[in-house]
Formats: structure tokens, sequence, C-alpha cells
């Protein structure tokens, strides 16, 4: 990510350009650019992706750094950039298409072609901000790297941790860490030195945006116009004294439609401030509206009571198998497998280290994990919209892919033992 070459360059070509950094001598404030960073912890576990991603261990992982971060007394800033989170999403579904296909046909699938940020990280990192007091939760939906820079100089910040090269151009007394190289059992990673860079260069900080610009850095300058640009180089042989760099604007036609709203009819939805009033009292009082809304959306068949007795950290996994079961999209064997799996991870009933990785995936519970994650998603949405989402709410699903692989053929053969999950089967009634 970054600037194209600019991390070989600085690699092989810049003496001492980077270092292996021990992370045991850190200041107060780390910035983490963590969008990159996550990406860097999924491929750390390429085939428990491809099994669906897993929530207990990208906790535990995590976890071990931030824990570790914090023991020294570093504030851990996060920088989301939720936006970019939404698109990654959208990327990872062609990325599904391809492996589906490898999968169906029964190929191995190659380390190379995947990458994607597993649904359930958003929810780790949430849960580790609980648990260790200093660390600030950021949420931008556009932040630039200037921005992600600037406050990193307001606040004296001791490191950026990234894996893009663009925090090259900017200036600043903080250390940049790249995030792709973190030892997690000696607790180093590697540290750019930008000082160094600008003497192998030969260059100034005031001239690093327009030569990474001419190296291709299409943050600056639409790759189109940077083609354009060299091709001009070269045709002209001649230097240039001044390039003026245009921000170029893309303005896109909107079209408006007025779409009627339709509410069930014995339900009277509140005004929606009073939907999303964080007052207590005005809470409990549409917290049974809140509930006959959101099962309104699920099935017409779900009784918010019975939606009640579940525990909030299930709700949205219970719905979600109730909406595809009733659709009949889900088997009974898999609705119970799902909502088991959801709750050894909840619960913690089990070592994930001890789980193997299947040696076969079977294309079926491949497309049920992939289906089922989707659609947890836009239930969880709707938890939100309706003002439902309390402290233990969880926006993305607690899953470990590669508990659900290696038990599929054992469930469907042999079935499973429900009691632990049997009061939070609410599927057996509407699917019927």
């Amino acid at each position: 990510m970054g600037i194209p070459q600019l991390e070989t360059f600085l690699r092989k070509k810049v003496p001492n350009g980077n270092n292996s950094r021990n992370e045991q001598n850190t200041g107060p404030v780390i910035v983490l650019d963590t969008t990159s960073f996550l990406l860097t912890f999924c491929k750390s576990d390429i085939f428990g992706q491809v099994c669906g991603g897993r929530f207990n261990r990208a906790f535990a992982v995590l976890n071990t750094f931030f824990t570790e971060l914090t023991k020294l007394g570093a504030e851990l800033v996060f920088f989301v950039k939720s936006r970019l989170l939404h698109q990654n999403m959208k990327k990872s579904y062609k990325t599904f298409l391809h492996m589906a296909d490898a999968v169906d046909e029964g190929l191995a699938l190659q380390k190379g072609n995947f990458s994607k940020i597993p649904y359930n990280y958003d929810y780790v990192i949430k849960q580790l901000r609980k648990i260790h007091g200093t660390v600030t939760m950021i949420v931008e939906a556009n932040y630039s790297v200037q921005e992600l820079v600037a406050y990193a100089n307001s606040v004296g910040a001791f490191a950026i941790m990234s894996n893009t090269t663009s925090f090259l151009l900017y200036e600043g007394n903080w250390r940049l860490w790249s995030s792709k190289d973190i030892d997690m059992k000696n607790f180093t990673c590697k540290e750019y030195n930008r000082k160094q860079l600008m003497l192998t260069l030969g260059l100034s900080y005031q001239q690093m945006p327009l030569f990474c610009t001419i190296s291709g850095y299409s943050k600056l300058m639409p790759k189109v116009q940077i083609q354009k640009f060299n091709s001009h180089l070269v045709a002209a042989e001649n230097s240039f004294s001044m390039v003026w760099l245009i921000v170029w604007r893309k303005l896109r036609g909107n079209t408006t439609q007025t779409v009627t709203a339709q509410f069930p009819e014995h339900i009277t939805p509140p005004p929606l401030l009073d939907l999303y009033s964080s007052n207590p009292e005005l809470c409990a009082d549409l917290y049974t509206t809140k509930l006959q809304l959101y099962c309104w959306v699920v099935s017409d068949r779900l009784e918010h009571r019975v939606l009640q007795a579940i525990p909030e950290r299930l709700r949205v996994t219970a719905s979600t198998i109730c909406f595809l079961m009733e659709n009949q999209i889900l088997k009974l064997f898999e609705a119970g497998l799902l909502l088991q799996v959801a709750f050894d991870v909840v619960h913690e009933t089990y070592d994930y280290k001890k789980v193997e990785y299947p040696g076969h995936l079977d294309s079926r519970a491949f497309h049920v994990i992939f289906v089922y994650q989707e659609f947890y998603n836009y239930l969880s949405q709707a938890v939100k919209l309706v003002g439902l989402a309390g402290e233990d709410f969880r926006n993305h699903p607690p899953l470990d892919g590669v508990l659900f692989h290696n038990r599929y053929a054992e469930w469907k053969e042999q079935g499973g033992d429900l009691q632990h999950i049997k009061p939070w089967r609410i599927y057996a009634g509407v699917s019927e």
C-alpha cells in the first residue's frame, strides 16, 4: 500500500533505511492506522479467513499485542476508516466468488489469492477498548493520511503504526513502524528511517510529494494523469521547474426517489429522536416497541417476547438463523451448528488453538458461512436502526469458521447435542 516500489527501495537501497524496533521502548502515544493494521493480522491466518474467520483467535492475538503495549504505559489511538472497511467488504464479495469456484471444483486455495478484512475484527477492537482503559477509539468515515499525521503531531505521538508508505512523505518527530513486520513472539517490528530516505534520495520533505506523484502515487493525482504526465516527460526530454498539482473532484449525478414508508399495523413507530435517545426512562418505555420493530424486520411470525429472552450477544445470531430458516436457505442441522458455534465462541467453551484446520472444505458449508455472515450484517444494521444496540450487541457474528467446518460432516450425518442452545432455537417455530 502507498507509494509504488518505495518500500522496496527503502529496504534494499537506503543505508539504515529500516531497522528492527523493540517496542518495549515506547513513548506515551502510539497512533494506529487500524485498517492497514487489521489487514496484516488477517494475512497471518489466511486459511482461517477462508473458513469464515476466527473471532477467538483474532481477539487473543490482538489482546496480547495491545496488553504488552499498555503495560508499558502507552496510550493507543485508533484511526478507523469505516467507509474503507465497507469498500473492502464489497471487494471481498468478488474474492469470494473466485474462492467459491475453487472450492466447488475441489481445488486448493492458494494463500496469494486471498486478502480481506474479516467481519468480526471490528467488534474485537471495540471489546479490547473496554478491556484496556487507555485505548481511545477515533472513528472517522473519510480520514486521510494528512489528518492522522496532523493528530500525531498535535499530541506529540511517539510512533505511527501502518503498512502504507504514504507516511514517509510527512514531517514529524514520530517514528514510523511497519505493521507488516510485527513479530509477536519477540515483540519487535520494522521501523522506517524517513530522514535517511531523504538523504539517500537527495530530496527535502517539500520535494517528496512531487517525487512520489511521478512515481505513481495516485492519492495525489489520478493514475491516468500520472501516466500522461510521465509520457510527456519522456517525449519532451525536458526538466520541469514547477508542476501544479490539481485536486480532482469527481462529481457524480444524484437522483432522488420518494418511497412511502410502510410499518406493521400493530406498531406505532416513535419519533426518530425518541428512538435514538439515550434517556434511560425513554429507552425503557420504548424497549418493547423497538423489539417489535426488529422482529417485524426478521419475520412476521417472530414474537418480541421470544427474542427478548435471548441474551443480547446471541440475539442477532439467533434472529439471523431464524430468517434464513424461514426462507428455506439453511438446513435444520446447519442452523443448529451455527448457533452452537456462536455459543461456544461467546462462552469460550473450547481452546481455539487445539482445533485443527480441515483438510478439505465442504462446498455447501463454505457457501453457508458466507450467506450467514452477509445476512447477519444486514440484521445487525437493523438492530442499530431501531435503537436496540446495547452494551453486549455484536455488530459482527461470533464465529469460528474452522470449528464450523470441522463439525459440519458430523452434524450432517449424526446431528449434534442441542442441550446448550435449546432455549434459543427460535427458528424451530417459525420454520415449520
